[in-house]
């Protein structure tokens, strides 16, 4: 259910897109060139394909069969394509009817002239995958009534992945501004990346698709990315922004599609000439190891800004040793919730995060409670720490669980400032429980109160209070992973024991 959620705040990519005459400008495409491309004459075998709507590029895989992009053979319906990870539609259907196969034509050359020249063949067969949604299926590819003999059919991956960190070639006939000047000339750019492969919430992209650095924009659809071995490994399906360097451009995957592209070689009496042995991806990260780049690399298919694997969360839904915690990503249009590892700069926090992680996790998932730790662990003396927590709450009751239990570990020294002795305060609402030396407050117990008074104190009002925690994390049982000396097990019971008498109290 979080991650249905989550779509409704993912933005829209434009498509790639098919382009059109550049008198007449279509919305909802984009609008520059292969960014940073040269004139390309090294790949004879891309040519343009013109359909009803505009133009688009194509690779010929064989003398009469060429590789192109869905949406350059059907209508269009959406000004872009809207795709969460598991290729379902956020913005409904992407594409109508198919065009006519008769109705799409095939030119080659450097600059082709699509008005007044005669093309190289037009189209007799058509396969697509019969969705109108072209999330993971923006593929298509067109028998020709007759074979294109201008350059040699190009090779095809067609049974390996694209691997993350390779270097592609992207070639296209797209324009070269944002006023769709200088389409239709068939353009290169070398030393692209391939920033992921398959499913990626970082991304966007579902288990048939990859995503490469900036390369390509209107008019280069259907175009094709070519390994340093000079074989197609993706068809150019959308981006999200032509202008921004940081934008990634989104490709279908070949090998994904291997049984509709064996159905097209039939059709056409073809073989296809293969690439092999490419290697595979690296096995995925669980959540909380680390680097990644990108969610490809995880399991969870999600890597923070800070550079580990991570998952989107509710309240307690974490690993051991990290917490639920808003987190801004650029797909999403507000922060959502994924796991962090318990962090923290100072000693106490790092203490403390070792010593009580599910405590401090259970405070630091609760609004209340992490408040009253980002105020009391700027606090120098035991009034400033009452202050803070304020009267009792569910958010004071586990702020004091969780400085009973950092004083009553290794966590004393470095946290003094939580174990402070108040002066005053009698016992909690559980009867008087502050018993210890005179002084010692009630709510949470001092360093020198007694454990009546620390637990059953709970958030029993007090000006020897003890705050502070840092990170999260959804972890299980008792106050410490690595007891060092006293009954973890009880210190556990008893600060459950403090959260129920102030729910108590409050009600």
């Amino acid at each position: 259910m979080i991650r249905r959620a989550l779509l409704l705040g993912l933005a829209l990519t434009a498509f790639a897109c098919s382009g059109h005459d550049p008198e007449r400008p279509q919305p909802g495409t984009a609008a520059e060139e292969i960014v940073g491309g040269v004139d390309d004459t090294a790949h004879p075998a891309v040519v343009l394909l013109t359909n009803p709507g505009g133009n688009c590029t194509a690779s010929l895989i064989a003398p009469n069969l060429v590789l192109t992009a869905r949406h350059c053979v059907a209508q269009n319906v959406t000004q872009g394509i809207g795709c969460d990870i598991n290729g379902k539609s956020t913005n409904g259907d992407h594409v109508g009817a198919n065009y006519a196969a008769s109705s799409m034509k095939v030119f080659t050359g450097l600059q082709p002239n699509p008005w007044s020249g005669t093309p190289a063949a037009v189209g007799s067969q058509l396969f697509t995958v019969n969705t109108k949604n072209l999330c993971n299926a923006d593929i298509a590819l067109l028998v020709l009534n007759k074979a294109v003999t201008v350059a040699p059919p190009l090779k095809i991956r067609r049974d390996a992945p694209p691997i993350i960190g390779e270097a592609v070639t992207a070639v296209g006939y797209g324009a070269v501004n944002d006023n769709q000047q200088g389409s239709g000339k068939r353009r290169m750019r070398a030393n692209v990346i391939v920033r992921s492969v398959g499913k990626d919430w970082n991304e966007l992209t579902g288990a048939a698709e990859l995503s490469t650095t900036q390369a390509v924009c209107s008019g280069d659809s259907g175009g094709p990315i070519f390994s340093a071995g000079g074989a197609v490994i993706g068809i150019a399906s959308r981006v999200s922004k032509c202008t921004d360097p940081n934008a990634s451009a989104k490709y279908v995957r070949l090998d994904y599609h291997k049984d509709l592209i064996n159905q097209a070689f039939a059709a056409a009496a073809a073989s296809p000439t293969l690439e092999t042995g490419t290697g595979q991806n690296p096995t995925p990260k669980a959540v909380g190891q680390s680097p990644c780049k990108t969610g490809a690399e995880c399991s969870s298919f999600l890597c923070a800004p800070g550079g580990f694997c991570t998952d989107f969360c509710g309240a307690m839904s974490c690993p051991t040793g990290m917490v639920c915690q808003d987190t801004t990503f650029p797909i999403f249009t507000q922060p959502v919730k994924t796991c962090a590892p318990l962090g923290g700069s100072t000693a106490c926090e790092q203490c403390r995060n070792t010593e009580c992680p599910s405590v401090a996790s259970d405070c630091l998932a609760l609004a209340s409670c992490k408040a009253i730790l980002a105020c009391a662990d700027k606090c120098t003396d035991a009034a400033c720490i009452a202050a803070c927590k304020g009267p009792p709450s569910e958010g004071a009751a586990g702020y004091e669980a969780l400085a009973y239990c950092a004083c009553n570990t290794n966590c004393a020294t470095p946290c003094a400032q939580m174990c402070m002795t108040g002066t005053g305060g009698g016992g909690g609402a559980a009867g008087g429980g502050g018993g210890g030396t005179a002084g010692s407050g009630g709510a949470g117990g001092g360093a020198s109160g007694g454990a009546g008074g620390a637990a059953a104190g709970g958030a029993g009002a007090s000006t020897g209070g003890n705050p502070q925690a840092t990170s999260d994390s959804g972890s299980s049982g008792g106050c410490a992973t690595a007891p060092r000396g006293g009954n973890h097990s009880a210190w556990a019971g008893l600060a459950l024991l403090g959260l129920a008498l102030a729910r108590r109290r409050r009600s």
